[in-house]
C-alpha cells in the first residue's frame, strides 16, 4: 500500500495504490472496507476524496469511476488491484505552480481513510473522525466543555476564533493571575478538537535562542569503531518539527502554545520567521541547513503575554502587524462562575484565590 506520483505523456497523477504483490495488506483492505464501508464512504466524501479523485484498478485510471455509493466502495476494494487518484492533463496549469505539491499532500491526506483500512488494525476511530462524527460532538460539545473550564461567555470566544481566521496567530495578554495559560490550552483542545498529540507547548525565557525554537547546530557524540568523536548536525527545532507534522495532515489543525511569549529576545528567537508570520505563502531559506522553509497554514500559534512586564511595550510594534492581541483582565464574574462551579464542600475548604488580582475590579 503506498501513495505515489505517476508522471507519463498522458499526465500527471498522484493518489493511493494497493498493488496485487501486497496479498497481507489486500486481505485486510478487503476486509475493512467490506466491514466499514459505510462511514468509510463519509469519511472519503467529508475530505474531498470522492469529489476531486477517481477511483480505480488500473494504475493509468482508464477503467477509474467516482463512487457514488458504500457499495461502489465495496466493488473497488474487491479488485485484485486498486488506485484511487487525482489526474491531470498535461495542460492543466496547476502543474506549473508553487501550489502543486501542497495540492500533492491535501490529494494524500484525502485518501488517508482508505490507506488506513489496510495499513491500521483497526482504523474506525480514524474513519469516524475523518466521517464528521467527532466533529460534530467537538464541534458544540468541545466549545460547551471550553466554556465549562474558563467560566468565559460564549461572545470570548466567538471573539477569539474571529481573530485567530484574521492572522491564525493570537496573543492573550492580562495581568498575573487572570488564567491566560490555562485558557490558551484549552482554546487550543478546542481548535485540535481534543487531539492532544496536535498541540505543543514551549515557554519561552531570556536564555531561550534560536537555535531550539527554529533549528540549529548541535554537538552530538558518536561512536565509530570503538572511538567517540564529535558531530554537529543541524536539528530542528519547536517550529520546525511541529511544522513538519502540521504538513504531513494538512486537513487537521495544529497548535502551538508560546507562554510568557514576551520574557524572550523575539528578533533573536523568530528570525526570519518573523517575516513568515505576516507572508503565510512565501516562503524562505533558512540560515543552517539551506532549505527553503515556509509555516504550513494548519498550524496555529498561541501566546501569552504579561501585561504588567516592563518589556511589553517594546515588543509591541515589533508584534502588532503580525499576532492579534485579545485582552483578558482580571473579572470577578469569572471568579463568581469558578465559585459557584466548586462543590459546596470544596467551598468550605477554600481560603483565598491563588492570586489577589483576581478579585480586581
Amino acid at each position: 500500500m503506498q501513495f505515489f506520483v505517476r508522471l507519463a505523456v498522458t499526465g500527471v497523477s498522484y493518489g493511493l495504490r494497493l498493488g496485487r504483490e501486497a496479498r497481507a495488506a489486500g486481505r485486510q483492505f478487503r476486509q475493512h472496507v467490506q466491514s466499514h464501508a459505510d462511514v468509510l464512504f463519509q469519511a472519503l466524501t467529508a475530505g474531498g476524496a470522492v469529489e476531486h479523485c477517481l477511483f480505480g484498478h488500473a494504475e493509468n485510471l482508464s477503467d477509474a469511476v467516482t463512487p457514488a455509493a458504500p457499495g461502489d466502495l465495496r466493488a473497488w476494494a474487491a479488485g485484485k488491484s486498486v488506485v484511487a487518484a487525482k489526474a491531470l492533463a498535461p495542460d492543466d496549469p496547476l502543474l506549473t505552480r508553487e501550489e502543486l505539491v501542497g495540492d500533492i499532500l491535501l490529494t494524500f491526506d484525502r485518501l488517508l481513510p482508505a490507506y488506513a483500512c489496510a495499513a491500521a488494525d483497526d482504523p474506525l476511530p480514524l474513519l469516524s473522525r475523518r466521517a464528521g462524527k467527532a466533529s460534530d460532538r467537538n464541534d458544540a460539545d468541545l466549545a460547551a466543555e471550553f466554556r465549562r473550564a474558563t467560566h468565559l461567555p460564549e461572545s470570548w470566544l466567538k471573539r477569539a476564533l474571529e481573530l485567530l481566521a484574521l492572522k491564525r496567530q493570537l496573543i492573550l495578554q492580562g495581568v498575573p493571575g487572570t488564567g491566560k495559560t490555562h485558557v490558551a490550552r484549552q482554546l487550543a483542545r478546542l481548535l485540535t478538537r481534543g487531539r492532544e498529540e496536535a498541540v505543543r507547548l514551549v515557554q519561552f525565557h531570556p536564555a531561550y535562542a534560536y537555535e531550539e525554537f527554529v533549528e540549529g547546530i548541535k554537538a552530538r557524540t558518536v561512536e565509530v569503531g570503538g572511538r567517540h568523536d564529535v558531530t554537529y548536525p543541524v536539528e530542528d527545532g519547536v517550529v520546525l518539527t511541529c511544522a513538519a507534522e502540521a504538513a504531513r495532515r494538512p486537513a487537521e489543525p495544529f497548535v502551538l502554545v508560546i507562554d510568557e511569549i514576551n520574557r524572550g529576545n523575539l528578533p533573536r528567537i523568530f528570525g526570519e520567521l518573523l517575516y513568515l508570520l505576516e507572508y503565510r505563502d512565501q516562503a524562505v531559506t533558512l540560515p543552517y541547513s539551506r532549505r527553503d522553509f515556509r509555516l504550513p497554514p494548519n498550524l496555529v500559534l498561541l501566546g501569552t503575554m504579561n501585561a504588567a512586564d516592563r518589556s511589553v511595550a517594546l515588543l509591541d510594534q515589533a508584534l502588532r502587524r503580525r499576532f492579534s492581541f485579545l485582552d483578558m483582565p482580571p473579572d470577578a464574574a469569572v471568579l463568581a462562575a469558578w465559585l459557584a462551579a466548586q462543590p459546596a464542600a470544596g467551598r468550605r475548604g477554600t481560603s483565598r484565590p491563588r492570586s489577589s488580582a483576581c478579585l480586581t475590579t
